[in-house]
């Protein structure tokens, strides 16, 4: 290869390699981001955390728009941040925004949705708006009994967590048999010592407490 085929070959690697650069640059930086938001999160600097969430999520908005379907991963972890920091009114729309993409996508009975209809309830319950929380709960609820792909002690939470709706409510009537429900599953499914169980069965006294 003579000097100016040489020449052409460094040139064409030269601009593959900044193009590769180019190419890699913002999946390696989000990338880079995502792993320095949860170190930040460890260490309990939850401010810094959200400060790179948000920039992740905004490269992502800008590349998929808003309502693209791999952006409810960014989003749930934003929402959960100011969960985590008592930020509950923060938490809520972007949950709600989550919850949104994946209703369109997916339809508002699959149960890919239940997750973030258990956080969404989760904000409601902690804003003491148990009116929303509770049918939330129940959407949730009804999805993983119909679907039958969520274990015992997983639909057990799931009925702990209305059965507390109902109870915060002072709706002890609807609360009791929730509780049994759950402290049947939980029990069955891990045993009346697991602290799970054991934590479900004192809720469930205290209603039976504020029944009498």
């Amino acid at each position: 290869m003579g000097k100016i085929g040489l020449l052409l070959l460094f040139v064409v690697l030269l601009f593959g390699g900044f193009f590769l650069i180019f190419a890699l640059y913002k999946p390696l930086m989000m990338g880079f981001s995502t792993f320095l938001a949860l170190i930040y999160q460890k260490a309990g600097q939850p401010q810094k955390a959200l400060s790179l969430r948000r920039k992740v999520l905004a490269i992502l908005e800008k590349k998929h728009g808003k309502t693209h379907l791999s952006l409810v991963g960014k989003i749930n972890k934003l929402a959960e941040l100011h969960f985590l920091l008592g930020e509950f009114e923060r938490a809520l729309p972007l949950y709600e925004r989550a919850l949104g993409i994946l209703e369109r996508r997916y339809g508002e009975n699959n149960l890919k949705t239940v997750e973030n209809l258990g956080n969404l309830a989760d904000c409601y319950r902690n804003l003491k708006q148990y009116d929303k929380a509770a049918p939330l709960y129940e959407r949730a609820l009804a999805t993983q009994e119909r679907e039958g792909e969520s274990s015992p002690s997983e639909l057990a939470l799931s009925f702990d967590n209305l059965a507390a709706t109902y109870h915060a409510m002072e709706q002890f009537d609807k609360a009791k048999p929730l509780y049994e429900k759950a402290m049947a599953l939980s029990g069955k499914a891990l045993g009346k010592n697991h602290e799970q169980t054991k934590m479900i069965a004192a809720h469930y006294a205290l209603c039976i407490q504020r029944m009498t």
